[in-house]
């Protein structure tokens, strides 16, 4: 199997490996079979422990709303990534889950769709910009 050199107090020894079945090996050092029990400690498997996530973003008294029902929606970057195209402009008007934007991450083109109806008041990017993620995109009225 594999063979290894060793100097001990200037004494030259040569093991060889002769197999390994489990915890048992047996080592040809200088000509001579010596069988080995070798021991090793049980590693236990690792507990993940995840900490309960509290979201202080929102106050008690503030909800979210479904796409479509709010009065004012700005659609902001979900991740970094450049700005490839702008399917709309100011004024258009939009539906929900139409292609407003193509944003390009990791080679990738991901499409930024419309979250409420409504008309587009402004856009705060132009293609090519690079944006990180959060980056205000449009605003829907």
């Amino acid at each position: 199997m594999k063979q290894f050199n060793f100097k001990i107090n200037g004494n030259k020894y040569k093991a060889d490996i002769k197999s390994v079945i489990d915890d048992k090996i047996t080592v040809e050092i200088n000509g001579v079979n010596y069988d080995v029990a070798v021991e090793s400690e049980k590693k236990k498997t690792p507990v993940l422990t995840v900490p309960k996530v509290i979201n202080t973003a929102l106050s008690d008294n503030q909800k979210t709303s479904k796409p479509g029902t709010s009065n004012l929606d700005i659609i902001t970057a979900p991740i970094p990534g450049s700005i490839v195209k702008i399917n709309c402009k100011v004024g258009s008007t939009v539906n929900v889950d139409d292609t407003i934007m193509l944003l390009e991450a990791m080679k990738m083109q991901n499409e930024i769709r419309a979250t409420a109806n409504g008309t587009v008041k402004e856009i705060f990017v132009k293609e090519g910009d690079a944006v990180m993620e959060g980056t205000e995109l449009i605003l829907i009225q």
